[in-house]
């Protein structure tokens, strides 16, 4: 198996996305939103640890870090990696890809792993303190109607957008050699379950 964070946030949109492949390709002005979060980009301990070398090698990334946030932010990265790479590939047929970061949503789950302090915490005092980066569902719901929706965005792909705004990415993020070897590594972990 893999490690659940990148399974879910990463593999799983991978593999749906590769699935729906022919089906962009046919269809005039395809759009792919790929969510992300601002914390692809790490912390002041530099960017979340991404090594793609071989299936083994992340693997033993995976048992080596014990800490959640950080396997979330890696898989972030990941997302964003893959909607670049997938803009690339796919641009020539009319197919456009963007990242997004729909804001900081404390009521998904997010802090499901966290103790029940924690859990208290983020479902009902985080969400009435003054910061300026907490979202509802209902914000987080505009910015993907008009990700996905808006004219503006026609033709647009391999961007990053948070609340609606292009924004950049992390230099790790943009990084295109870093791209297409998760990719090929991601292809092969999915393999067989794709045509």
């Amino acid at each position: 198996g893999f490690e659940e964070c990148f399974q879910a946030n990463h593999l799983g949109h991978f593999l749906l996305t590769r699935l729906l492949t022919p089906n962009l390709k046919e269809t005039d002005a395809s759009r792919v939103v790929v969510v992300s979060s601002s914390l692809h980009k790490g912390d002041k301990s530099g960017p979340p640890p991404l090594n793609v070398e071989s299936v083994a090698a992340l693997q033993q990334q995976w048992q080596a870090s014990r800490n959640g946030m950080q396997l979330y932010k890696t898989s972030k990265l990941c997302n964003i990696l893959f909607a670049n790479e997938l803009n690339r590939r796919l641009s020539s047929f009319g197919v456009t890809a963007n990242s997004v970061s729909p804001g900081f949503i404390p009521n998904t789950g997010l802090s499901r792993h966290q103790g029940l302090f924690g859990r208290l915490f983020m479902k009902f005092v985080f969400p009435l303190l003054p910061v300026s980066f907490v979202a509802t569902l209902d914000d987080a719901g505009d910015v993907m109607e008009y990700i996905c929706l808006s004219p503006n965005l026609d033709g647009v792909g391999g961007k990053y957008y948070s609340y609606c705004k292009e924004v950049p990415a992390s230099p790790q993020a943009m990084d295109e050699g870093l791209g297409q070897t998760l990719w090929t590594l991601s292809d092969g972990m999915v393999k067989g379950f794709h045509i």
